[in-house]
Protein backbone atom coordinates (compact mmCIF):
# COMPACT_ATOMS: atom_id res chain seq x y z
CA UNK A 1 0.00 0.00 0.00
CA UNK A 2 2.88 2.24 0.81
CA UNK A 3 4.14 1.64 -2.73
CA UNK A 4 0.89 2.72 -4.11
CA UNK A 5 0.65 6.15 -1.84
CA UNK A 6 4.26 6.94 -3.10
CA UNK A 7 3.67 6.56 -6.36
CA UNK A 8 0.54 8.52 -6.63
CA UNK A 9 2.38 11.40 -4.84
CA UNK A 10 4.98 11.13 -7.36
CA UNK A 11 2.87 11.18 -10.05
CA UNK A 12 1.04 14.36 -8.47
CA UNK A 13 -2.51 13.13 -7.62
CA UNK A 14 -4.85 14.27 -5.18
CA UNK A 15 -5.32 11.62 -2.38
CA UNK A 16 -8.68 12.06 -0.95
CA UNK A 17 -10.51 10.33 2.12
CA UNK A 18 -13.46 10.56 4.18
CA UNK A 19 -13.22 11.78 7.54
CA UNK A 20 -13.90 8.58 9.79
CA UNK A 21 -10.89 7.20 7.49
CA UNK A 22 -8.22 8.56 10.50
CA UNK A 23 -10.55 7.03 13.27
CA UNK A 24 -11.49 4.27 11.74
CA UNK A 25 -7.63 3.21 10.24
CA UNK A 26 -6.19 4.04 14.23
CA UNK A 27 -8.83 1.74 15.53
CA UNK A 28 -7.72 -1.14 13.54
CA UNK A 29 -4.07 -0.48 14.58
CA UNK A 30 -5.15 -0.68 18.04
CA UNK A 31 -7.49 -3.73 17.63
CA UNK A 32 -4.37 -6.02 16.36
CA UNK A 33 -1.95 -4.54 19.26
CA UNK A 34 -4.12 -4.68 21.90
CA UNK A 35 -7.31 -7.22 21.12
CA UNK A 36 -5.88 -9.81 19.20
CA UNK A 37 -1.78 -9.39 20.14
CA UNK A 38 -1.22 -9.81 16.51
CA UNK A 39 1.86 -7.12 16.37
CA UNK A 40 3.55 -5.53 19.03
CA UNK A 41 2.97 -1.79 21.10
CA UNK A 42 5.76 -0.41 19.40
CA UNK A 43 4.85 -1.61 16.04
CA UNK A 44 1.40 -0.07 16.74
CA UNK A 45 2.53 3.21 17.97
CA UNK A 46 5.04 3.50 14.19
CA UNK A 47 1.96 2.50 12.33
CA UNK A 48 -0.49 5.29 13.80
CA UNK A 49 2.44 7.90 13.57
CA UNK A 50 2.48 7.03 9.88
CA UNK A 51 -1.60 7.41 9.84
CA UNK A 52 -1.68 10.98 10.86
CA UNK A 53 1.71 11.82 8.99
CA UNK A 54 -0.37 10.81 6.00
CA UNK A 55 -3.50 11.78 6.92
CA UNK A 56 -2.28 15.64 7.06
CA UNK A 57 -1.73 14.92 3.41
CA UNK A 58 -4.80 14.45 2.35
CA UNK A 59 -8.10 16.02 1.13
CA UNK A 60 -11.00 14.59 3.63
CA UNK A 61 -14.33 14.59 2.41
CA UNK A 62 -16.59 15.72 4.91
CA UNK A 63 -19.03 13.03 5.42
CA UNK A 64 -22.14 15.39 5.34
CA UNK A 65 -21.21 16.45 1.78
CA UNK A 66 -21.58 12.52 0.48
CA UNK A 67 -24.26 11.55 3.13
CA UNK A 68 -27.26 11.39 1.43
CA UNK A 69 -26.10 9.52 -1.90
CA UNK A 70 -24.15 7.10 0.39
CA UNK A 71 -27.17 6.10 2.11
CA UNK A 72 -29.33 5.36 -0.65
CA UNK A 73 -26.12 3.09 -1.51
CA UNK A 74 -26.12 1.27 1.75
CA UNK A 75 -30.32 0.71 0.81
CA UNK A 76 -29.76 -0.25 -2.60
CA UNK A 77 -26.44 -2.71 -1.67
CA UNK A 78 -27.49 -3.76 1.84
CA UNK A 79 -24.28 -2.23 3.12
CA UNK A 80 -22.88 -0.59 6.23
CA UNK A 81 -22.78 3.25 5.25
CA UNK A 82 -19.02 2.99 6.36
CA UNK A 83 -18.60 1.45 3.72
CA UNK A 84 -21.24 3.23 1.59
CA UNK A 85 -19.34 6.41 2.32
CA UNK A 86 -16.08 5.39 0.65
CA UNK A 87 -18.40 4.54 -2.61
CA UNK A 88 -19.99 8.27 -2.46
CA UNK A 89 -16.71 10.12 -1.48
CA UNK A 90 -15.05 7.89 -4.86
CA UNK A 91 -18.33 8.97 -6.91
CA UNK A 92 -18.35 13.26 -5.82
CA UNK A 93 -14.93 13.52 -6.11
CA UNK A 94 -14.59 11.75 -9.16
CA UNK A 95 -11.53 9.49 -7.92
CA UNK A 96 -10.25 6.24 -8.15
CA UNK A 97 -11.31 3.84 -4.84
CA UNK A 98 -8.55 2.23 -3.61
CA UNK A 99 -9.61 -0.88 -1.06
CA UNK A 100 -8.28 -4.31 0.46
CA UNK A 101 -11.62 -5.23 0.49
CA UNK A 102 -12.78 -7.67 -1.86
CA UNK A 103 -15.99 -7.52 -1.73
CA UNK A 104 -16.43 -3.92 -1.50
CA UNK A 105 -14.31 -3.81 -4.42
CA UNK A 106 -16.76 -5.67 -6.63
CA UNK A 107 -19.81 -3.77 -5.57
CA UNK A 108 -17.78 -0.55 -5.61
CA UNK A 109 -17.40 -1.14 -9.20
CA UNK A 110 -21.12 -0.50 -10.02
CA UNK A 111 -20.37 3.11 -9.10
CA UNK A 112 -16.83 4.51 -9.67
CA UNK A 113 -13.69 2.86 -10.62
CA UNK A 114 -12.04 0.81 -8.62
CA UNK A 115 -8.47 -0.26 -7.53
CA UNK A 116 -8.29 -3.54 -5.43
CA UNK A 117 -4.96 -3.75 -3.57
CA UNK A 118 -4.40 -7.27 -2.19
CA UNK A 119 -2.81 -7.10 1.15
Amino acid sequence: MRALVNEAVVQGARLSTIELALAESLNAVWKQAVLLNEIPLHEARRAAADLLAIYKHLYVVPCATVAERAFTIAVQEKISIYDALYIAAAIVENAVLFTADGQLARLAQKYARVKHVHR
